[in-house]
């Protein structure tokens, strides 16, 4: 299991995503590589997010995203209406480094996401820190704040 988890997470944030083709968006981890997801969404700073504006404009942004289980059928992503308390604020071809830590990271905590997951397997993941042994595509976008 630690394997698998070990993959995933090697995945997951070495993946590059480009956002709306206003912003580039960036996961970069840095090693060692735990199993463990609160290793990546604390403070340990092994998590940085790097944002890029590509235009001449001055954007304001939020950050949402997914989580989908490619062979296990779990999901979960950021509700719609979810609305952080200040907007991350990219000047015109401004790029900016975000430590995945805290609020950084709230449009996956549990308050903020929907899934298929039942309560009892929500309560594991959170309590263990560890998704179900499996392949996982991780999703992070840059949209606008409104």
């Amino acid at each position: 299991m630690k394997k698998s988890t070990l993959i995933f997470l090697l995945l997951v944030f070495t993946a590059r995503l480009i956002a709306q083709n206003a912003v580039n968006v960036n996961v970069l981890v840095t090693p060692p590589y735990s199993p463990y997801l609160s290793d990546y969404t604390g403070n340990g700073g092994q998590v940085l997010i790097q944002l890029n504006n590509t235009t001449g404009n001055t954007l304001q942004l939020k950050l949402t995203g997914s989580i989908t289980g490619n062979d296990n059928g779990l999901f979960l992503f950021t509700k719609p209406d979810y609305q952080p308390g200040t907007p991350i604020v990219l000047a015109p071809f401004q790029s900016l480094q975000i430590a995945a830590a805290g609020s950084s990271t709230s449009f996956l905590d549990a308050p903020n996401v929907e899934t298929n997951l039942s309560q009892s397997q929500q309560n594991v993941i959170y309590a263990s820190g560890v998704l179900p042994e499996g392949l996982y595509t991780v999703c992070v976008r840059a949209v606008d704040f409104q």
